[in-house]
Formats: C-alpha cells, structure tokens, sequence
C-alpha cells in the first residue's frame, strides 16, 4: 500500500528556501520525493544529489538520505525548475538527523515467519469441550534475550485479547499474536547501524522457513525524550521513535499464507533462541560472500537456471573457501572443493538429495566450468535438478554449522522446501 506525506522541504545549509512536495514510499519500500518548485542540489557528472533533506509534512519531522535526481540524460528532455522529482534510499519520519548521527537506541523490528520460527506456545488450537462447545487459549510467551558482540537482542510476543465483532450475518471471534525482534546496541548508533545485523536475521529466518523471509517494519528509538502533560498536571517522559522506510532486499507480503510449522526446516524448537541467534551472526560474518550469493537467489530469483546454476556453483566454492581457508597446494580446484563441501553435513541428509556424491561433483564442476567460459554451455541434461541438489548442500551445511543435529537436517533434507526455489 503507498502512503504519502504532504508537507515543505529543504535543505539544511538553507533552511530559508522551503519548497511544497509530497513524499511517497511504494508498496515496496521506494522513496520518491516530488517537489513543486526545487532545491539547489550538489551536481555530479548528469546526476543531482543531496546527501540530506529535511521536511515537515503532516505534523511530522521527516529526513531524507542519499537523495538524487536525473536533471538530464542522452534522449531525455531536462526537468524544468518548476518540478523536481528526487528519489532518496531511505525515509526517517519521525525526527531530523543527520547520516552520520548516532543517536538511536534500539530498533524494534517485524520479519515475516518469526512468530512461527520461535515455536512459541501461544496458541491452542480450538478444543471441543462438548456438545456444541468449543475453546481456544492464547497466551504471553515469556520474552527471550541474549547478549552477544556488543548487542542485546529480545523477542516478545504479544497477544490480543479475544474480541467478538457482530454483524448482522454472524459474530466474529477473533484474538492476534504478533512478534517483534529488539536490538539494542551497547552505544547509540547512526540510523544504518542496525542494517547489517536486521539483514542477518532475515536470511536467517530465510534458511529456517525455506522461502523468503523480508523484513516487514522496523521502528528506531532516539535517544531524544519528549515530554507530556497528564490531566492532573503532571508531566511525563516518551522516547520518540522513527519510522525507517526503504527499498529493501526483499519486499515482504505479511498477509500472505505462512509456511506451516511441520515444513520448516527447524525452529527453536530444534535448538533455543539464545544459542541460534549468536550463532548464525557469527557464521554469517564468516561466510559474507557466500550467503549474500545465496539468499541473493532467495529475494531475487533470475530468470535463467543456467545464471542460477552459476550463482549457486559460486556460492558453494565460496562457501568452502569460508569454512576451510587453508588448504593444501593442490586441494584448491573446484571439484575438491565440491567433494569436501558435501562432508561438512550429515551424511544421512546429504544423501537424500544427492544420490551420488562423486557424480554430482563432476556434474556442477563441468556445468560451472562451461557457464564460466562460455556462458550457456552445461553439457549436462537436467540443469535444474543439478541446480536444486546444489541449493540443498549448501542449506544442508549451514544447518550443520549452526551446530543442527542429524536428525533436523534429515527432516529438513525429506521436505521440498529445502530447495527454496521449489513450488
């Protein structure tokens, strides 16, 4: 759904000269600013910039980052002064910063699939108590928290009330159990600060569901307090929290369909909370290159299976490389390499999807080889299944490296999601 603000905008090396515009963040998180009149912005090469952009729209302070406009392109007709459309990276409606600021606090942030990940006892389902008689329960699950790397993190689920909405065809009994993940870092830090760390939970949540897990809000506390009246006179203390909008790596759909919780891959039930998280950041750092391939292909598939299978041979030699840095002279080719990557898994799941380890490491080298060279020659018959069994491997041993005993990696190896380009 698109929201907009109306309000003025400007500059801050020239509060003076305000123009009226709307801002406008698309359903998928893109920020668009259109103005009536424009700013002077900095010029570089065709391209218009600012790094920074306040405004004042709808009784709320809003900043822009990273902002440009397209003044004049080979082909294009040159924007008139009287109208100026930007596009910024990013939208903090709540307050004015400046990028290099470091005065936030925590986040509070909502990822498609998290409620179901946490395995969370919140929800009995409906129990029939006798004749014509039913009941459901909800209740709180205690929060969880763990402290690692100069962070705190914390997950609450909260939980509505049952409500009965009457209509005049039938009553409604409905309740909401809804999660949040806070981060809170040992010292405030700049609006970007949570970025790496809300990216590393989503491709979390991400391996543990199977399909694409995007990042629904995330909401920012300044350090900044306001204060308020109450009735009897008194005053009282609010943090101020910023809304942070962007175009993400994925765009989220929170009102679709969730993954089941029997066809995840696991869930905390599998290993707690407290151990997955710490974990996962940690192997996440040390396999940057290879996981942003990966779940790259998760949030943005190609078109193609053979730039697929490409990617995903690159994610795998890469993945090895992280995992085993120092090897011996000649151990470094990339069917070595595929050949030692498959026995960092349990070799019970690893066999539920590849058969034949020694086949399908000759197979991913020729078809790797040939995409690398010639661009569309695989010399091999089913290029998708190659890809699919390449995509379980690599699941497979990041399970296996979060410390995920056999038994969940087998489970997992046994559901067509471990492929989480499958349908």
């Amino acid at each position: 759904m698109e929201r907009e603000w109306h309000g003025h905008w400007w500059l801050p090396r020239d509060a003076e000269a305000r123009v009226p515009g709307r801002l406008v963040v698309s359903a998928d998180g893109s920020v668009r600013l259109e103005l009536t009149g424009g700013l002077a912005l900095s010029e570089i090469g065709d391209d218009s910039t600012a790094d920074l952009i306040l405004g004042y729209a709808e009784e709320t302070d809003i900043t822009l980052l990273r902002c440009f406009v397209m003044t004049s392109r080979p082909g294009l007709i040159r924007v008139e002064k009287h109208y100026q459309r930007l596009h910024a990276n990013r939208a903090l409606i709540g307050t004015h910063v400046g990028p290099a600021d470091a005065v936030f606090e925590s986040v509070r942030a909502q990822f498609e699939h998290l409620t179901t990940w946490l395995a969370a006892p919140t929800v009995e389902h409906t129990q029939r108590l006798g004749d014509n008689k039913y009941q459901a329960t909800v209740e709180d699950a205690p929060p969880k928290k763990v402290a690692f790397d100069g962070w705190t993190a914390t997950v609450r689920t909260l939980v509505q009330p049952f409500e009965v909405t009457n209509s005049r065809r039938r009553d409604i009994v409905t309740s909401e159990v809804a999660t949040y993940l806070y981060l809170q870092p040992s010292e405030p830090t700049m609006s970007t600060g949570f970025d790496e760390l809300l990216l590393a939970v989503m491709d979390l949540l991400t391996l543990a569901s199977g399909e694409a897990s995007g990042l629904i809000d995330s909401v920012m506390t300044h350090e900044e307090r306001r204060t308020f009246s109450d009735r009897d006179g008194s005053t009282y203390q609010l943090p101020v929290t910023v809304e942070s909008l962007g175009r993400r790596t994925h765009t989220a759909s929170p009102d679709e369909p969730a993954v089941p919780d029997h066809r995840f891959r696991f869930t905390c039930r599998d290993l707690p909370f407290e151990e997955l998280l710490p974990r996962w950041v940690s192997l996440r750092q040390r396999t940057s290159a290879a996981c942003n391939v990966f779940f790259g292909l998760s949030y943005a598939r190609p078109v193609y299976t053979e730039t697929r299978l490409l990617l995903t041979a690159i994610a795998a030699e890469e993945l090895h490389k992280s995992l085993v840095p120092n090897l011996k002279s000649g151990k470094t080719n990339f069917k070595y390499r595929m050949l030692a990557l498959a026995e960092l898994a349990a070799p019970e799941a690893v066999g539920v999807i590849i058969d034949d380890v020694e086949s399908w490491a000759t197979r991913i080298t020729r078809a790797r080889h040939g995409l690398a060279h010639s661009g569309n020659d695989t010399r091999d018959d089913d290029i998708f299944h190659l890809e699919s069994m390449t995509v379980g491997l690599i699941s497979l041993v990041l399970m296996s490296e979060l410390g995920l005993p056999a038994d969940v990696q087998v489970r997992a190896a046994k559901w067509p999601l471990l492929h989480p380009f499958a349908h």
